[in-house]
């Protein structure tokens, strides 16, 4: 049987989107990044009527879940205009185990340490959260791990080492990054961390090494760069006091 001329293609691989951004979105802009955040990959579905997309997160707080939740709210609206959903794809990367992920989300050791009550509370409230957006996602996996390396000379810690993985992998495997990012870079205030959004960009921007490991080196001699869409958001920590509030249109930024 011939498919239908409008059907998506049974061989056609995914166009894959990723997503990075602030844990602590400013709630004053959340709407708004939600708004955008969704007229983004609508359009991407548009112009992508025959292909499987996937839509890649790890379903931290903030950003992650806002992302996952459009995408699910997208795959309704494809489900009832083409009659299946099933092309539009929740896919989740862990950078780590769900146990230790949950741990990290809640503050990790340090804050076990320091309030251990609020630590369990937090740590089940991001489970519970997670779990939410997970069980309609279409994969959910755990990266490789990577040996602890260093960013910028500093050794990094195992959970750095994680997140810096994590980026890696998004860097490598999205065809376009939605960053929802306040854009603030440099200097001591504004820190380039392991696997953070600044940490991504600036990967996509100079390029993500394939295969750190010397002898594969040959193979792939130019890292790889990739599409990167800013959508502007500022987070509710004091870093953002005097920076305007999310546009209400227009926002996003190539």
């Amino acid at each position: 049987m011939r498919p239908a001329d409008d059907a998506p293609s049974p061989y056609a691989l995914p166009f894959v989107v990723a997503i990075s951004g602030h844990r602590d979105l400013h709630p004053d802009d959340v709407p708004l990044v939600a708004v955008q955040l969704y007229q983004a990959i609508e359009l991407i579905a548009a112009a992508l009527p025959h292909t499987p997309i996937h839509f890649l997160s790890a379903l931290a707080d903030g950003a992650d879940q806002l992302f996952a939740e459009q995408v699910l709210a997208l795959q309704r609206a494809c489900a009832a205009r083409e009659g299946d959903g099933r092309r539009i794809e929740l896919v989740v990367a862990l950078p780590m185990p769900f146990d230790d992920y949950c741990r990290e989300q809640a503050g990790g050791e340090a804050e076990a340490r320091r309030d251990p009550a609020g630590f369990e509370a937090g740590r089940l409230a991001f489970a519970a959260r997670f779990r939410r957006y997970s069980a309609c996602a279409g994969k959910v996996f755990v990266i490789p791990s990577a040996p602890p390396a260093a960013l910028l000379g500093t050794p990094m810690t195992p959970a750095e080492a994680a997140y810096a993985q994590l980026s890696r992998y998004l860097g490598i495997h999205a065809q376009l990054l939605l960053a929802v990012w306040d854009g603030q870079s440099g200097g001591a205030q504004f820190p380039r961390l392991p696997g953070g959004t600044l940490d991504l960009v600036h990967a996509l921007l100079h390029g993500v090494e394939r295969d750190p490991h010397r002898r594969s080196r040959r193979r792939f001699a130019e890292p790889a760069r990739g599409n990167l869409l800013h959508i502007y958001s500022r987070r509710a920590q004091s870093s953002s006091d005097g920076l305007p509030a999310a546009p209400a249109a227009g926002g996003a930024r190539r």
